[in-house]
């Protein structure tokens, strides 16, 4: 195939792609709307629209009058047509949603108990998980439009395995094995590149996406693309170093981000559960104070640090994302006391992330909303 072909079906790509998102921002939208604001041609906008209600991804409304006086369709994301499901697995539990055209949740999140294993039994868990999305909601196979599954490692770019992890078992699983009993199209991510892929969509800025879980993690997105590294490592910011012969951190090192501020420092302090540690912060427990004090100077500095070197929004997730009030004021008051540039506040560049727990399969399942109408 010629680089002239090729050019072409991208810019085809591309303009489908567009419009489809234009449609679905702008409900009732008329053909002489979109080329007027996309800068196409009025018989490639009609092409296009042609396709898209072909496949089943927009609908005709009505007629409606546009700025030059004569009759046109208006068009309108069919956003029940056709979905998407992200599944997310981790060391612990397994959770699987469903996306519709709008990439909003529709029906139940499932959360499965379990631990991860690489045997067949946990590959038909997986499969259950799946029939049990399809069933709930009453899809067919025909409506899906594949299944986005997360991990806690390092993926290849193809999405087809696990290239490195930490997690018992999952360093060089292969996407075939865990995508066993679902019938559908299936892909590998990085849990972390799935979360702030998510976020990035909506933020629709250069972001940084950090997730305090149990480990810490964390994401680049660079204008529309995940930033990987030369070995899809970039964004481990959890085995960044705050401290010489610190903490052991669970990679073997010490002093790492990782040991400072992961989630079970807090539920560890508590008995296990972070509901319970700020509930004694309502109640006033000095001890948890002095923890939690302890727990965002160590946050802060890591804030702080990657802000001066990546200057994107830094988007703070994962469970403790959801705490995010109990803190996040203190953060932005220790940076802005920190700045050296004095031309904007902490506040306007480090956010909390609004999906809170189901950011991850949620990111999952999103790349196949968004390659709906570019596969067309």
């Amino acid at each position: 195939m010629t680089g002239t072909k090729i050019d072409t079906i991208k810019i085809r790509q591309l303009n489908r792609e567009q419009t489809f998102e234009y449609i679905k921002k702008n409900p009732m939208a008329a053909r002489a709307d979109v080329a007027k604001e996309l800068n196409l041609s009025f018989p490639t906008v009609t092409s296009i629209v042609t396709e898209l209600e072909e496949a089943g991804l927009i609908r005709a409304e009505k007629s409606t009058t546009n700025t030059g006086g004569r009759s046109s369709m208006a068009y309108s994301c069919d956003e029940n047509a056709r979905c998407a499901i992200g599944i997310q697995l981790s060391e612990r539990y397994m959770k699987g949603l469903v996306l519709n055209l709008q990439g909003n949740v529709i029906g139940n999140v499932i959360t499965e108990k379990l631990k991860f294993r690489s045997d067949d039994n946990y590959r038909r868990k997986i499969g259950e998980l799946y029939q049990r999305l399809v069933w709930e909601m009453g899809l067919k196979e025909g409506e899906i439009l594949g299944v986005g599954i997360t991990v806690e490692g390092l993926t290849d770019n193809e999405g087809e395995r696990v290239t490195c992890s930490f997690t018992e078992q999952m360093s060089d699983v292969r996407r075939e094995e865990l995508a066993k009993y679902i019938p559908v199209e299936t892909r590998l991510f990085h849990d972390m590149t799935a979360a702030g892929y998510n976020q990035k969509l909506k933020l629709g800025q250069n972001v940084f996406y950090l997730s305090l879980n149990s480990s810490i993690g964390g994401t680049v997105l660079v204008q529309d693309e995940v930033y990987n590294g030369n070995h899809n490592r970039a964004g481990e910011i959890g085995h960044m170093r705050l401290e010489k012969n610190g903490r052991r951190c669970y990679c073997g090192n010490y002093g790492c981000f990782d040991a400072y501020c992961n989630s079970l420092i807090l539920k560890d302090a508590a008995g296990g559960e972070l509901k319970d540690f700020f509930a004694g912060i309502d109640q006033g427990n000095r001890e948890y104070e002095r923890i939690l004090d302890e727990y965002v100077e160590r946050l802060s500095d890591a804030v702080f640090n990657i802000r001066m070197l990546y200057d994107d929004t830094v988007l703070i997730g994962g469970e403790l994302g959801e705490y995010a009030d109990y803190f996040i004021e203190k953060i932005w008051g220790i940076l802005d006391s920190q700045d050296i540039y004095r031309e904007e506040s902490a506040k306007d560049y480090v956010k909390v992330c609004e999906d809170g727990e189901n950011v991850i399969a949620i990111g999952a399942a999103m790349y196949y909303i968004n390659q709906a109408a570019v596969r067309l």
